[in-house]
């Protein structure tokens, strides 16, 4: 090859060899830290849908201990025969 005969143009080669795949590197580093970047935010979502369902859950559950206490209140006035139907 005429670069292996010629040390400039053997040396201009190997710069462009060397700064191509420098390019190449940086863009699989830059890549890779938008995949982390992605992955963490996914994380976080998936942690803060967590969270939320947890809030709803317990709210729910608190809906439920209310109404099986009024449940109680009422069946405790029919037996009393203080309930009137209507």
């Amino acid at each position: 090859m005429l670069a292996s005969k010629n040390e400039y143009l053997r040396e201009a080669s190997e710069t462009i060899f060397r700064m191509s795949a420098d390019d190449l590197a940086r863009k699989r580093c830059r890549d890779r830290e938008e995949y982390y970047q992605d992955l963490r935010s996914y994380e976080r979502k998936i942690e803060m849908d967590r969270i939320e369902h947890e809030r709803i859950v317990a709210e729910k559950d608190e809906e439920i201990r209310q109404l099986r206490a009024r449940l109680e209140q009422v069946a405790a006035l029919e037996t009393q025969g203080n309930w009137k139907n209507s």
